[in-house]
């Protein structure tokens, strides 16, 4: 089977020369399009003709090359079909899928979080540096929890083009799609959990340390009534 498989893949893989053909018509097409379109040419009767026709014929050439990569993909998906969804292979593509959307997850809230702390940075007046950094926190965590849950959304929705390549029979897919779902799902909130109760620790020990630092500052040393009677006296 996964000889069957290798030799299958090494040849859906190899350029014929129809498709070395047609990607070689698409590029000189597109060449001659991207010539034609001179500066203001929709706005140039005398360009328009040109380059309507150019697009056209640059058209033609990518559904040409369009067709032969579909061929391609369906050779490489009979390959697949040969380990089965279930194999080594294709637990590895779902999760390598999976993995790529949790960090595009996670760069969206990294990125958020960056501007939004540049925002607030800017707009702090009479805002304490306790108050920002914990309006920092809150953002950041909003801004993680929206990433994560983009990421889910984003594996279940490339999920099943992932399924359709190795041909699994409705129970299969479907079975694979709900445990993919659910695993997906739990790392998340895990991943959510720990960012959360390591935030809810941070915000715990701020707390005690501001606590600490008002007592001292306001506490001084502190004497008995009669004893001050006493020295007043």
């Amino acid at each position: 089977m996964l000889q069957r498989f290798e030799t299958k893949v090494r040849e859906a893989s190899k350029s014929t020369p129809e498709r070395l053909a047609a990607e070689q018509r698409w590029i000189e097409a597109d060449l001659e399009l991207q010539d034609a379109k001179v500066w203001f040419w929709r706005f140039r009767a005398e360009h328009r003709p040109t380059v309507h026709e150019k697009q056209k014929v640059e058209a033609a050439a990518r559904a040409v090359l369009v067709q032969q990569e579909k061929e391609r993909d369906k050779r490489i998906s009979d390959a697949k079909a040969e380990l089965g969804l279930w194999s080594e292979l294709g637990l590895h593509e779902s999760r390598a899928l999976f993995w790529r959307s949790f960090e595009s997850g996670k760069v969206f809230a990294r990125r958020q979080t960056f501007w939004d702390t540049v925002v607030n940075i800017m707009t702090a007046r009479e805002r304490n540096a306790l108050t920002m950094a914990l309006e920092l926190l809150f953002t950041a965590l909003i801004n993680f929890t929206v990433g994560m849950f983009v990421s889910v959304f984003a594996f279940v929705f490339r999920l099943p083009s992932l399924l359709m390549s190795y041909q699994p029979s409705l129970v299969s897919g479907l079975t694979f799609f709900a445990v993919s779902f659910v695993g997906a799902v739990s790392v998340v909130l895990g991943f959510l959990g720990l960012l959360y109760a390591t935030s809810a620790t941070a915000l715990y020990a701020a707390a005690s340390l501001v606590a600490s630092t008002r007592r001292v500052e306001g506490g001084g040393q502190r004497y008995p009534p009669a004893y001050l009677r006493q020295h007043q006296e």
